[in-house]
């Protein structure tokens, strides 16, 4: 019921004055309403959205009905020609799953409407580059107080966010560590990097307190290292370096990563030691000999990947777009017969759904080409930022991509459909970003003929 009234505002702001607060709002239906709403409260299964997020293709559905003009919009296609060579190659791939590999098309769209969250592009681009930023200033300070609660989870040992696709989400170890991290916690660290404070968010420390304290309670160690790692090339686009900057850098980064890591009983450094002992060379055969309960989690994710690869690497049929768009449910993955994978929650390893590794299932799912466009789509994006990386907001644009490659290999977080809404919120940013440019560009060129034509 609460996902509905959000949707039902939201479409109804719109239209109106307050559209930035439409925005924010379809945001919270992204998001579980900012994680903060019981996921019974946020979809209504009957009539077919069983995801909080759904209500956002709802929304897009919804205006290509009644405003189609705002799909239409070329300009927007063209300035962004990788993300319109991605969403033909999803058609092209929804149309090999059914009709070549003969994947259940209920399945197929299952999986094909989680990759459309570009979509609302068409909509963000509605807003003055003024009110995007009003967007990305809101969801900083929403952030900031959902990473308190998080924390909060430690001192009363109990779940108070939810995951998003599942309410519980589980704690493991000596200490109670939480899976539910706030979903947008590192761009709105990266926000509080900057020292200009070029958004006028008052109490920045305060926020970035907040939310560095609950990177550091989840114990990610990869999120953590993908923080210093941008931090550093924060100081690179801000042309900030120098030998002595350097030094300091790194003496503190040292320092940080040592205090994290006794706070996580040396999780930090044990990881590192993995990684070190981790070997690539293994055959297709050895991989029904792995024991999985004698292996690092590296060498998981590792294996997980390699299982898979290796599979549609020998199935010729199957290299260029995979092996359909399939999920663990589909008949088609019951005649997959992989040794590496999580449990499926039925004692079964999962053939294709993991939260390990991003790449594992795009590989199996959109086969080598379509994974290849997945990163080029994300690149473009990159480009175009950096280009823009004067402005504080493309900045963040930009190390949020950056950081999202690096976790990349550790949790599936660059392909979920909030993370990609937020990454073409940053896009309609750029873009109205442009216009304004090319609109200065074409006044100073007038007045320049017009001061010209005067003197002759």
């Amino acid at each position: 019921m609460i996902g509905a009234i959000l949707f039902i505002v939201s479409f109804a702001l719109f239209s109106g004055p307050n559209r930035f607060i439409s925005i924010v709002l379809l945001f919270a239906l992204l998001t579980g309403g900012f994680q903060l709403v019981p996921l019974n409260y946020m979809v209504i299964s009957s009539i077919g959205v069983t995801k909080c997020y759904d209500w956002v293709l709802l929304f897009v559905g919804a205006m290509l009905l009644l405003q189609p003009q705002v799909f239409l919009n070329t300009l927007v296609w063209k300035s962004f020609k990788m993300m319109s060579i991605y969403g033909v190659i999803l058609i092209i791939l929804l149309v090999y799953s059914i009709f070549v590999q003969n994947v259940e098309p209920a399945v197929s769209v299952r999986v094909f409407r989680n990759l459309l969250y570009f979509l609302p592009i068409v909509l963000f681009v509605q807003l003055p580059q003024e009110e995007i930023a009003k967007v990305f200033k809101i969801l900083i300070f929403i952030t900031a107080f959902v990473s308190l609660v998080y924390c909060l989870q430690q001192v009363f040992h109990k779940t108070l966010l939810n995951g998003i696709t599942s309410d519980f989400m589980g704690v493991s170890g000596e200490k109670d560590r939480y899976y539910n991290l706030p979903v947008y916690v590192y761009p709105v660290i990266f926000f509080l990097f900057f020292k200009d404070n070029f958004l006028q968010i008052r109490f920045r420390y305060i926020l970035l307190l907040m939310c560095c304290s609950a990177v550091l309670l989840s114990q990610h160690r990869n999120l953590l290292l993908a923080i210093v790692v941008c931090y550093f090339l924060h100081f690179l686009f801000s042309n900030r370096v120098s030998i002595i900057a350097i030094l300091g850098f790194s003496i503190l980064s040292a320092g940080f990563l040592y205090f994290a890591d006794s706070l996580w009983n040396n999780r930090f450094s044990k990881g590192l030691e993995d990684i070190s002992q981790t070997s690539f060379a293994i055959t297709p055969a050895a991989f029904y000999e792995i024991d999985l309960t004698n292996i690092t989690t590296t060498e998981f994710r590792q294996y997980l990947f390699q299982e898979r690869l290796n599979y549609i690497l020998k199935e010729n049929g199957k290299t260029l777009l995979g092996a359909g768009l399939i999920t663990d449910d589909s008949r088609k993955a019951a005649s997959l017969n992989f040794n590496i994978g999580m449990d499926d929650g039925y004692g079964n390893v999962s053939q294709v759904a993991s939260s390990d590794i991003a790449w594992s299932s795009m590989i199996l799912q959109m086969g080598v080409a379509g994974t290849l466009v997945f990163i080029l789509f994300h690149i473009s994006f990159l480009k175009d930022f950096f280009k823009e990386r004067e402005d504080g907001i493309m900045q963040v644009g930009a190390l949020y991509i950056i950081a999202l490659f690096i976790t990349s290999f550790f949790s599936n977080t660059i392909s979920l459909p909030y993370t990609t809404s937020l990454l073409v919120l940053f896009g309609a940013y750029y873009y109205q970003l442009y216009l304004n440019k090319r609109a200065k560009s074409y006044l100073n060129d007038q007045d320049f003929n017009h001061y010209f034509s005067l003197s002759v």
